[in-house]
């Protein structure tokens, strides 16, 4: 989960990676920085096989509205060029 790194009003704060278990692999202590964190995919996969809830939650049918570059008429605009704005190219 990606946050401030300290608390702000509103806002919970301190960025969290955790692993497939629930154990914490990085949090932010209230300082700005770039953290990484290593998950494990085959004991992601392990997990899921053991546990209750496993893919339960997932829908990969809906995974290609994420990657998705058309858009709705509404959203066409231009660049800062006044030049069509063509996602594909970022």
């Amino acid at each position: 989960m990606t946050n401030y790194a300290a608390h702000h009003p509103g806002c919970n704060g301190w960025s969290v990676a955790f692993d497939a278990k629930g154990d914490t692999l990085v949090q932010a202590h209230g300082n700005e920085d770039i953290y990484l964190a290593s998950f494990g995919v085959e004991k992601q996969r392990e997990y899921r096989k053991a546990t209750i809830w496993g893919g339960a939650f997932r829908r990969p049918h809906r995974y290609g509205d994420l990657v998705k570059t058309d858009k709705l008429p509404v959203f066409e605009r231009g660049n800062a060029f006044g030049e069509e704005f063509e996602a594909e190219k970022r």
